[in-house]
């Protein structure tokens, strides 16, 4: 039986460095998930839940900087809702990457495009139509 040699490409160095704190973020909001889940659960998990009117998120949790702080300040639905903002920055940050990675290569045709890519991007996430 022949055995099947698997050949990996051979990675630039922001290539490298781009998976690797892609990686890290991922499991970093992995991570920062469960344990507002778990607090989350702990501290309201006998809470009654009505199923009949949608009450949506409260309003300190709408913004990043409130975010941010609620997370900070212990709060389980913000740090819940800051490991969603963290898995939401993974694909900007990944498209940044490639950007500067042909800007390196000087291949300013996909650089226009990543830049198109982000600005669609960052419209989406504040909520602007392009």
């Amino acid at each position: 039986m022949k055995s099947v040699e698997i050949l990996e490409p051979c990675d630039s160095a922001i290539h490298q460095r781009m998976t690797a704190i892609l990686r890290l973020l991922t499991v970093v909001a992995g991570m920062m998930i469960l344990v507002g889940g778990i607090l989350l659960l702990v501290r309201q998990g006998n809470a009654i839940t009505s199923f009949h009117t949608f009450l949506g998120e409260p309003t300190s949790l709408r913004l990043v900087p409130q975010i941010v702080s609620g997370a900070l300040q212990g709060h389980a639905l913000a740090i819940v809702q800051f490991g969603i903002l963290l898995l939401i920055a993974t694909p900007v940050i990944r498209v940044l990457f490639v950007g500067i990675g042909y800007a390196l290569e000087q291949d300013w045709l996909y650089v226009a495009v990543a830049l198109i890519v982000l600005a669609v991007l960052g419209s989406s996430l504040i909520g602007h139509r392009l």
